[in-house]
Formats: C-alpha cells, structure tokens, sequence
C-alpha cells in the first residue's frame, strides 16, 4: 500500500464527519424552507356541493264568453280548448352552493308544436309527422361569482294560435295526425372549482295537446337535486416538493447522522493496534524520531525483536535513536539502525508485500533480553 493510500484511509473517519455535518446543514435548511413555504402553498380545495330547486306555476286565460269570464275557476284542472286564448307560465330555478365562485348561466324558453302519429295503433308509439320550433325568451347569459342565484322566467304562450296552426296542417293536409304543444325551460350553469370545470343543465316543460276539446296541462320539471364537484387541482412541480420537503430533509438529516456516528466512531473506538500505538508515543516521543516514508532496509542485516521493550534496551545500550516508520494504515516499524544492522520491531500487520522480507531473514542473529530499563518520562 502506498503512503498515500495509507494517507486517504486515514483521512476517512474525517471524511465522513465533514459530510455528516454538511448534510445536517441541508437538512437545517430544507427544514427552514419548508416552514417558510408553507405560509404560500394553497391548500387543496375542498369538495364544492351545490343544489338547484325547481318549480313551474301555470295560468290559463279564456277568451271572453259567458260561461267562465276571463279564465278558468281556481277549482278547475282541465280546461276548454276552444275558449283557450293564452298560457302564462312561470319557471322558478334557484341554485346555490356551499361557498363562493365564479358561475356562468344561461336560459331561455322555447316552444315546440307538432303534429304526431301513432303507429301501429298504440298511441304509446308515436312518429313526428311535422314540428315547427318558436323562441317565447331569447337565451340570457349571464356570470357572477356568488354562492346562489334564482331566476323566474314569465312567458305567455299563444295557446290559440298554435292550434289554429295544427288545424290549418291537419285539415288542408287531410291527414289523421294528433298535435301538441311542449314548452320548455332551459338552464345551463357553469363554473370552475379548483381547477375542475363543471356543468349543470337543467330542463322544465309544459305540454297540452292541441287536438283534445278538452286538455289538461302536464308540467315536467326536477323539483330538487344535489350534486358534488371534487376538485382536481394540478400542482406544479414545486409545491409537490414543498409539500415533501420536511420528509427530504428527515432522511437528509439521518443520513447526516449516520455519517457523522460513522465517522466518530472510526475515531474513538480504536483498534488495538492504534490503542497501542498510541501509548508507545504518549510515553517515549521523546526518543522517537518519526518518518514520513517507509525505511529502505536494502544491504542490511535484519534483526527483528519481539517487543518493544527489547528495542528501548537495545536504545539504551547502544544510544542510537528510535525511528518509527510507517508501513501501512495497520502497522508500524520501530527501528534502530548501527553500522550495518538494523534492530526491527513491527507493531501491527504488515501487508502481504512486505511480509516476505521477514521471512528471507532466516539467519538472523539473536538478540539477548535484557531488563526493561525503567525511565522517567516527562509529561
């Protein structure tokens, strides 16, 4: 291993402190971010809920004759067609929601008269023979931004005039067709609720048959209905992170954490090796000369010792500094140099290069123990 591998392992624990601490800090920011972002986010809308109400009144007007006056008694349910004159009807829509918003309406009233035959002798079954379309109210738009709004349409249907039309068919025709009239109210209401358009439309009739010396009016209408608009409002890429933002800055956060416990512990709990390393030079680094590069042990005679209490006696004997060279992350040489020989002690595991130079060494001479020299150290 080179030394500046040896260097760059070393440096690691550090390392993963530093970005520890850098992550904290980003995760302290996306927390401050997101508290400010959220006082801006619009919440999501809540489900709009809207109900419409319905109703239609009907007066008959007789033309004068001395039997009803001008009209039909209050009592009366069906109703002369020949003294008919006109139909007055009111349609009655109110709508309202639950809160406020932009809504676009329009309405009108238009009537329908046609001439129907029954086929197959079952007047449940009819075909259209002849149809003409006549406007009573042209369309009214209309927009506000309100919760409710109510309209009540007042058109006078020519009664009279519509059957002398039917009539005029029928009979210049010589066709055995049944006629009738339908009225109808229409109103289509609009809007947008977060972002989700909507729309409502809303149909009441009067029909009467024309043909019928005796009719009655048939009104057809939703007297009431409720519907609900969920919004679907599309978030911009933005407020999606916003709203994720604090659970980033969460797993930013552990992940600072876990670096810097990492890191941390890469440097308080220590190996053996270290531990001892670390002893040997907080008591005797004074007498230890350090290297920054691995000792060249070329044309030497190699003389390992087993501890490093027989080097400080061999330091003691011969008055030679100690030298510590490094030979890797996990392993240290301590060494003394006289003349041609070198006295070696390794503390920790060399790495696999270097341990066959222990073994060529076969010959080496025996170091005699002597008594660890017992010494002050200062400090």
């Amino acid at each position: 291993m080179s030394d500046n591998d040896a260097d760059k392992q070393a440096k690691r624990p550090i390392g993963f402190v530093a970005l520890g601490i850098a992550l904290l800090a980003v995760c302290g920011y996306l927390v401050y971010d997101a508290q400010q972002q959220k006082s801006t986010l619009a919440p999501t809308p809540s489900a709009y809920r809207y109900s419409t109400t319905q109703n239609v009144h009907t007066t008959v007007s007789y033309n004068s004759n001395s039997f009803f006056g001008d009209g039909p008694g209050a009592s009366n349910t069906a109703y002369v067609a020949k003294l008919t004159n006109t139909v007055k009807a009111m349609f009655h829509y109110a709508y309202r929601g639950n809160k406020t918003t932009q809504l676009t309406y329009r309405y009108d009233v238009t009537a329908t008269v046609k001439n129907i035959h029954a086929t197959g002798g079952d007047s449940e079954k009819t075909s259209n023979v002849w149809n003409k379309q006549f406007t009573l109210l042209n369309p009214i738009t209309a927009t506000q931004t309100t919760k409710s709004f109510t309209v009540d349409p007042i058109v006078i249907i020519p009664f009279a005039s519509y059957r002398t039309l039917v009539d005029q068919f029928r009979d210049g025709l010589s066709l055995p067709v049944n006629s009738e009239m339908i009225t109808t109210f229409t109103m289509r209401v609009s809007g947008k609720v977060g972002g989700t358009p909507f729309t409502d439309t809303k149909i009441a009739s009067v029909s009467a048959p024309l043909d019928q010396p005796v009719y009655q009016l048939a009104t057809k209408y939703t007297k009431t209905d409720q519907q609900t608009v969920l919004p679907q409002t599309s978030q911009r890429i933005e407020d999606i992170l916003a709203r994720y933002e604090v659970v980033i800055a969460i797993v930013v956060g552990l992940t600072g954490l876990t670096a810097m416990g990492y890191g941390f512990r890469k440097q308080i709990f220590k190996s053996p090796y270290q531990r001892e390393l670390d002893r040997i030079y907080r008591y005797y680094d004074n007498i230890i000369i350090r290297a920054k590069r691995p000792a060249n042990l070329a044309n030497k005679n190699y003389v390992s010792v087993q501890s490093f209490d027989d080097l400080l006696n061999i330091e003691e004997e011969i008055k030679a500094p100690i030298i510590a060279s490094p030979t890797g992350v996990e392993a240290t040489q301590f060494l003394i140099t006289r003349d041609d020989v070198v006295y070696v002690y390794t503390l920790g595991d060399l790495p696999a290069r270097k341990s066959s130079s222990d073994q060529t060494t076969s010959s080496e001479p025996t170091v005699h123990k002597h008594p660890v020299v017992k010494r002050k150290v200062s400090g």
